[in-house]
């Protein structure tokens, strides 16, 4: 199954995700349409792709976060908020 725009959600989510071409393609397809479509906003977002660190709507120097090779999103989430504790927010 291809992750595109026009796909159908899968009716049996937990196997679509067992598969690691799958969850690594439906995780570029977020990252690219966040990083697509969100533009220009007062938010800082970040997102990963692949090993990388991506800036949303303004360019961060993400140097020291960047690449993140954490698989777990809860790790990947607290170099976020570590970046984004220096940067002010």
């Amino acid at each position: 199954m291809r992750v595109v725009g026009n796909t159908i959600i899968p009716r049996n989510w937990q196997e679509f995700l067992r598969v690691n071409d799958n969850e690594t393609e439906l995780f570029h397809f977020l990252a690219e349409g966040l990083v697509g479509g969100l533009g220009y906003n007062e938010k800082k977002t970040l997102v990963t792709y692949d090993d990388h660190v991506q800036c949303v709507s303004e360019q961060l120097d993400v140097d020291s976060i960047d690449p993140c090779n954490h698989e777990e999103i809860d790790m990947c989430f607290i170099l976020h908020c570590y970046r984004a504790a220096e940067n002010g927010s």
